[in-house]
């Protein structure tokens, strides 16, 4: 039993404390793989075969309502559908540059391009 709490115990700690360290003040650098508003992040890669998400950042601006537009090696080429905090996923094949454009919309079918975000493969 006293395994058992000392293993909770521990726990209870280690998530004190990565609360404590992954808080940043808004001055902090920003965070790999995001540009305001839009981030990318790698997903999964296996060998040649990737898989990446694209996504508003809401805590940066939760205003936006648009779309992102996400694209990477091997001919990953996808688009959301307009609408507040868009989110896609998409994979390819080989290395390079994968990004994610966040898009607002402007009515009328016009649109602004708000912030690019990249990784690389």
């Amino acid at each position: 039993m006293s395994k058992t709490r000392t293993v909770l115990g521990g726990l209870a700690f280690a998530a004190a404390f990565a609360g404590v360290v992954t808080a940043a003040p808004a001055s902090a650098a920003p965070i790999p793989g995001c540009a305001t508003s839009v981030c990318i992040g790698l997903d999964w890669r296996d060998g040649n075969f990737y898989q990446v998400t694209g996504y508003h950042d809401v805590a940066l601006n939760p205003e936006i309502y648009g779309h992102i537009h996400l694209t990477g090696p091997g001919g990953l080429d996808l688009n959301t559908n307009d609408k507040v905090r868009p989110i896609i996923t998409g994979s390819g094949v080989g290395p390079g540059r994968a990004c994610a454009e966040l898009w607002k919309a402007l009515g009328g079918g016009q649109y602004s391009l708000v912030n690019t975000a990249c990784i690389d493969i």
